[in-house]
């Protein structure tokens, strides 16, 4: 590109992009005695750092100037530009919000500002535009989104007014609430009493990013946004103190634990035993049929982070089953009494010793033939018996 022959352009660096740079021209004057015709130029750019080549911005027609304004990231910053963009035949300020792919035109189709010199944007608030103009002096425009046009752009005076005037400060609770405080050009505003807000912590007030400074003068209408953090709560655990079963229990469970604090909430439970368990859905301890009788301390462990960790300490006491004695053996007997003929009465015991010590006898008494064998039922068992002449047993035992 021939700077030569662009002796009234304006050079712009991308304050955030190294060797990121732009070029408007502005217009010659249309008087006769005009050196220059009164054409417009399109905007270029550089191609890279080295800033020796430049291509002209697509979709830009013409450009007298062009400026950067703080962006929705600190790495792309919105960039205006006072012209006019393909598919648009009005003269204007345009917005890019995508590093220059798009424009979006921000004035009003009937709003114009007879010449302009030069455009500035704001690096520390988004949305805010100054314009100065040959002999109207500057005009400033602001919004906080790109949503509608501009048609509010205003005298620089109704922004930063004289020594005296009085101006606005609003708070907005960022609740629902706000009021205003009227305070005097160049005075501090008083500091209120800060917000309260269920469930939240109150920061401060702040402008955009930034908290505000009460010791600052105020000498333009503005708005303090209060910032607040969600108010989180440590863990803490409250429920029953122990719980006693007894030997033979089946599988059983707890009282339900009340479990507060900022969510989500761990519990942990601290036991040896692989029988006691934490039941999240629950939220209760489960024990497992089969615990011998003793008892068994178990620690409860609550955390989500915010110190301290709740503990809580359950006992389980499980108390000694009633004891039932059981057989520990079982002997057969056996005699014969003759008769006379050819039958005789046998008599069948059966004598059984319980883990308790104790015993009972079970007998049966039945006529056989001489020299008889076989099995008989004596009470729940079989007994096999094999006489031999009148009286004599030759062989006798329990059949399993």
């Amino acid at each position: 590109m021939d700077f030569a022959r662009l002796p009234f352009a304006n050079v712009r660096v991308n304050p955030v992009g190294e060797g990121d740079v732009f070029v408007a021209v502005k217009p010659g004057h249309d008087g006769e005695d005009s050196d220059r015709p009164f054409d417009y130029k399109p905007l270029w750019r550089s191609t890279d750092k080295s800033c020796v080549d430049f291509q002209k911005v697509s979709g830009v027609l013409y450009a007298t100037d062009v400026a950067f304004g703080k962006g929705d990231t600190p790495d792309m910053p919105y960039i205006y530009i006072y012209g006019k963009t393909a598919g648009d035949d009005v003269f204007g300020v345009y917005v890019s919000k995508d590093d220059a792919k798009t424009w979006t035109r921000i004035t009003g189709e009937n709003l114009q500002f007879g010449r302009v010199q030069g455009i500035e944007a704001d690096m520390r608030y988004k949305g805010r535009v100054y314009l100065y103009t040959g002999g109207r002096g500057i005009i400033c425009g602001e919004s906080a989104d790109f949503t509608k046009e501009w048609d509010d752009w205003y005298d620089w005076k109704d922004i930063y007014v004289p020594e005296g005037q009085i101006l606005t400060v609003t708070f907005d609770d960022d609740n629902g609430n706000t009021y205003d405080i009227d305070v005097e050009y160049g005075n501090t505003v008083e500091k209120p009493e800060d917000p309260e807000r269920e469930g939240y912590i109150f920061i401060g007030w702040f402008i955009d990013d930034d908290e505000f400074d009460f010791d600052t003068p105020i000498i333009a209408n503005i708005t303090l946004y209060a910032k607040w953090d969600e108010e989180v709560f440590a863990p803490a655990i409250d429920g029953p103190a122990g719980m006693t079963l007894t030997e033979g229990y089946g599988a059983a469970s707890s009282e339900e634990f009340t479990i507060t604090g900022t969510e989500p909430i761990e519990i942990t439970l601290d036991s040896d035993i692989s029988f006691i368990t934490w039941n999240d859905e629950a939220n209760s301890i489960g024990i497992a049929e089969g615990l011998s009788a003793g008892t068994y301390t178990v620690i409860l462990t609550a955390s989500n982070g915010i110190e301290p960790d709740a503990t809580f300490e359950f006992v389980l006491t499980v108390l000694p089953g009633t004891s039932i004695p059981v057989i520990v053996s079982a002997t057969p007997a056996a005699f014969v009494d003759k008769l006379n003929g050819n039958q005789n009465d046998l008599t069948i015991t059966v004598t059984e010793v319980y883990s308790d010590g104790s015993k009972q006898v079970i007998t049966r008494k039945l006529k056989i033939d001489n020299n008889a064998a076989g099995t008989y039922d004596v009470g729940s068992y079989k007994v096999y018996v094999d006489t031999k002449g009148n009286t004599q047993i030759r062989e006798i035992y329990i059949v399993k």
